[in-house]
């Protein structure tokens, strides 16, 4: 019985050192370039085409998709911040927060506008 106990925490011990040797190159930070490009950037063409069929299918008949947006974060922290990100599907947006509107939301209003998406601001005169 004491035999067994040693080979396992010898065994153990063992594993432990072979398990932080190898990880030594693992563990060294890298630098990666990545380039961010948009779906208008890699193939215009196909990216036209798209939104004349967005735009065409907004024309048509079909069920209005009306949404709120929470405006006006001063650094866009993630795409969550961003107008960009909103779904194609959308009819229009209520931008709730009309005061701050930040120069990352006026970038993305022309994307909106590029895939026929209205934008309305909410006012809300009664905590004025």
């Amino acid at each position: 019985m004491k035999r067994t106990n040693r080979l396992s925490f010898w065994g153990t011990v063992l594993l432990m050192g072979l398990f932080s040797v190898s990880c030594n190159d693992w563990t060294e930070m890298e630098s990666v370039t990545q380039k961010t490009q948009r779906p208008n950037e890699q193939d215009p063409e196909l990216w036209a085409q798209y939104t004349a069929a967005l735009r065409e299918y907004k024309q048509s008949e079909h069920t209005l998709v009306f949404a709120s947006f929470a405006n006006g974060a001063p650094v866009a922290t993630s795409e969550k911040d961003c107008l960009r990100s909103l779904p194609d599907s959308l009819d229009v947006v209520s931008l709730t927060n009309a005061d701050n509107f930040s120069e990352f939301d006026r970038e993305d209003l022309a994307v909106l506008k590029e895939k026929g998406i209205r934008a309305v601001y909410f006012v809300d005169y009664a905590s004025r």
